[in-house]
């Protein structure tokens, strides 16, 4: 069955420099299953935006942690669906990029991760 919902379609003008590319609106709901069965945890939060169809689908691997009632801190009570690690925002300079536009925090933790990624264009950008 193929999906209703589509994921990701080339912009006019596009079609050529994605040309022989999987369209994701093309997938059927096992294909987009399958590869989500395939990925790492780190990949979860770029691909639960997506779409709601592999937002589903990543939430049913990856579901929600227990919550520690025994934190102090009410910050530290709010429910994390799915998270990007520092050693998984540091993989690459885009990546980092697009972490630190959600919100990923500028700390010590993660010039450290940047550090053992050892690309000093990350590092740099750190």
């Amino acid at each position: 069955e193929k999906t209703s919902q589509v994921c990701w379609r080339a912009s006019p003008g596009e079609e050529e420099e994605y040309a022989g590319s999987v369209i994701l609106s093309t997938l059927g709901k096992e294909e987009l299953a399958l590869i989500v069965s395939h990925m790492d945890e780190d990949d979860a939060l770029a691909t639960a935006l997506v779409c709601r169809l592999l937002c589903k689908f990543v939430f049913e691997r990856f579901p929600s942690p227990a919550v520690d009632f025994k934190a102090t801190l009410a910050e530290d009570l709010r429910p994390v669906r799915i998270r990007t690690s520092f050693e998984g925002a540091v993989t690459s300079v885009p990546r980092l990029e697009w972490a630190l536009s959600l919100g990923c925090p500028r700390t010590s933790a993660l010039c450290a991760a940047a550090a053992r990624a050892r690309d000093a264009a990350v590092l740099a950008s750190a």
